[in-house]
């Protein structure tokens, strides 16, 4: 093979090679993409135990506090759910930690599932010193809207209200450290 020859072969795989990075990279457009083929979050009617501040009023709905524009971490859970209580906790101190970052909310569902009374939803907040907002719902729809199998059930929202990762049943503090990282991460 002469000089030119392999020259011109050089440059051609060069190129083919560059080509091929530049497609399979991960640039911001493809995730927007792929992002677009997620579930989004059901909305739903809810009012505040706590945290009107920050989520913008008393009774709210779920699309209101999208508008806001931070990803959320939705979780639903019960006064008389024994691992909802364990995890609560952990849940305070990753959002006193990252609250500028993500915006956490509890759904209290225990009237709806036979697990609480709203007086007992917030006196376990009050004894288990939960300041992230909390709020409960009339919405007799939310089960079967968010498949809720169980309690606890958290979901991760990104800022445009979809669905990038739900989890059922207890999270520790590292799951919820992964799985929040995750919610962030999108975000950029």
């Amino acid at each position: 093979m002469d000089w030119r020859r392999w020259n011109a072969v050089w440059m051609l795989a060069s190129v083919a090679i560059l080509i091929a990075a530049i497609g399979c990279s991960n640039n911001k457009n493809d995730k927007s993409l792929m992002q677009d083929n997620l579930p989004m979050a059901p909305d739903f009617v809810f009012e505040a135990y706590q945290g009107e501040d920050e989520i913008g009023g008393k009774e709210l709905s779920l699309s209101d506090v999208i508008t806001l524009g931070k990803p959320i971490i939705l979780n639903f859970w019960a006064a008389r759910c024994p691992p909802c209580q364990i995890e609560m906790p952990e849940f305070q101190e990753y959002y006193n930690k990252h609250l500028k970052k993500v915006l956490m909310i509890g759904v209290d569902v225990g009237y709806l599932t036979g697990l609480g009374l709203p007086e007992e939803a917030m006196a376990l907040l009050q004894a288990l010193e939960i300041s992230y907002p909390t709020v409960t719902t009339a919405d007799t729809g939310i089960a079967e809207a968010y498949e809720l199998l169980g309690l606890p059930a958290t979901f991760f929202i990104n800022s445009s209200g979809r669905i990038i990762e739900s989890w059922t049943g207890l999270l520790t503090k590292e799951k919820l450290g992964e799985l929040a990282g995750m919610l962030i991460d999108s975000e950029r």
